[in-house]
């Protein structure tokens, strides 16, 4: 019986701790009457429970209710996509590709910079015919269609701004030895790989900055291998 009243008042504990964690991060001002009343109430229940059924299955009650509220709360915590943008650099391909097509399915305003507007992967993503999703010619190393996509990002957000920036723009030349490339592959995997989302940072932060937005860089394992 000992270890039965031990796991209903622990379980009892932790209900409580979950109750007053959870709604203290998500009540506003005002809501601490809620707050009260629900604690009011598990507390008669689990009272409840102490006077009519065995510890051990009044802990366990009381240990759902903890999971239900954890469940309820983060529910509650996940953000809503209506009405958010987010630009995606690299969309030719690749992961690129995939996230702009998954966003916009979800609702999320996406506009999608491609190396080549007339490719492939620029055609696919345009076959979407999706409001949601707009194609953009966008070379990360070309300071001029960083601008201009810039320019019309900004008359297609106003002050809503940007939810996210996602780097994904990257190459990889042919994996050798270090002293066979030429210097000028490790210049141009510099350019695109370190540089460009570091230009893309400084002209979209402002942008960011409005919505109070996220970025994403997206980056290799190849990154971590020897020469």
């Amino acid at each position: 019986m000992e270890i039965g009243y031990s796991f209903c008042v622990t379980a009892a504990a932790v209900c409580v701790y979950t109750a007053i964690r959870k709604f203290k991060e998500g009540c506003r001002a005002g809501c601490w009457i809620v707050v009260f009343g629900v604690l009011g109430a598990l507390g008669a229940f689990g009272c409840s429970l102490y006077f009519f059924v065995s510890p051990g299955y009044c802990g366990l009650a009381l240990l759902c209710c903890s999971l239900c509220l954890n469940f309820v709360s983060l529910r509650d915590e996940l953000l809503t996509v209506q009405g958010k943008a987010v630009l995606i650099t690299g969309c030719d391909t690749g992961f690129g590709h995939s996230l702009a097509k998954l966003l916009s399915d979800m609702g999320v305003k996406v506009f999608a910079g491609v190396l080549n507007i007339n490719g492939s992967g620029a055609q696919q993503l345009k076959d979407q015919r999706c409001e949601n999703l707009q194609v953009l010619q966008l070379d990360v190393t070309d300071e001029s269609q960083i601008q201009e996509a810039h320019r019309y990002i900004c008359t297609q957000v106003g002050q809503a701004g940007l939810w996210g920036l996602v780097n994904n723009a990257g190459i990889l030349h042919c994996p050798m030895d270090a002293e066979i490339h030429p210097i000028t592959v490790f210049k141009c995997c510099m350019d695109v790989n370190f540089l460009s989302p570091v230009r893309m940072c400084q002209v979209f932060l402002p942008l960011l900055r409005r919505s109070r937005g996220r970025i994403v860089n997206v980056t290799s394992m190849a990154g971590r291998s020897d020469s």
